[in-house]
């Protein structure tokens, strides 16, 4: 019997082991994809969880957030009329006309792509602005920003969003 408790211990130590090394690994991996989005790790786990309910991953938005940043510092007259003809102000009010935060844009956009519905000019501005991964999007651009944004809050309600246990981990 002693043996046999011995093998269980060694066992349940090996998993509890490697359970944890997963745990680092997958924290680790987590940090590292919020870092490089350029995003806090709550928000990139919040997205996380929205993603699962509204069916576009989180590498989706990201590549079509920064191709969208990209396109905001392009002063040609064809990406200047998307945004015109989306009704999405890129940069503030004011003197120094200072570029809006990127995220922030990228909501409107979503938000002004879904009141365009499913036509060929909404098709050719998401192309444009969003890049290769605007059908990765349509999901998210139907459900909208407030319906993705709501379901990352639900996230932190519930507790799965955690920056504190990505960090312990």
């Amino acid at each position: 019997h002693i043996a046999g408790v011995i093998k269980a211990t060694a066992r349940a130590a090996k998993a509890m082991w490697d359970w944890e090394v997963d745990a680092g690994k997958w924290a680790d991996d987590l940090a590292t994809a919020a870092s490089q989005a350029g995003i806090d790790v709550e928000t990139y786990q919040s997205w996380q969880y929205a993603s699962r309910f509204i069916d576009t991953d989180v590498e989706s938005i990201i590549g079509a957030q920064d191709k969208l940043i990209k396109n905001m510092g392009k002063t040609s007259d064809e990406v200047t009329a998307m945004f015109a003809a989306l009704g999405v102000k890129i940069r503030e009010d004011g003197p120094q006309a200072a570029l809006r935060d990127g995220e922030a844009v990228f909501w409107d956009v979503i938000d002004a792509l879904r009141e365009m519905g499913d036509t060929t000019e909404a098709e050719l501005i998401s192309q444009t602005l969003l890049g290769r991964s605007y059908r990765e999007l349509k999901p998210l651009i139907e459900a909208g920003s407030e319906a993705y944004l709501a379901m990352a809050e639900e996230g932190r309600e519930v507790g799965v969003v955690s920056a504190e246990n990505v960090e312990a981990l």
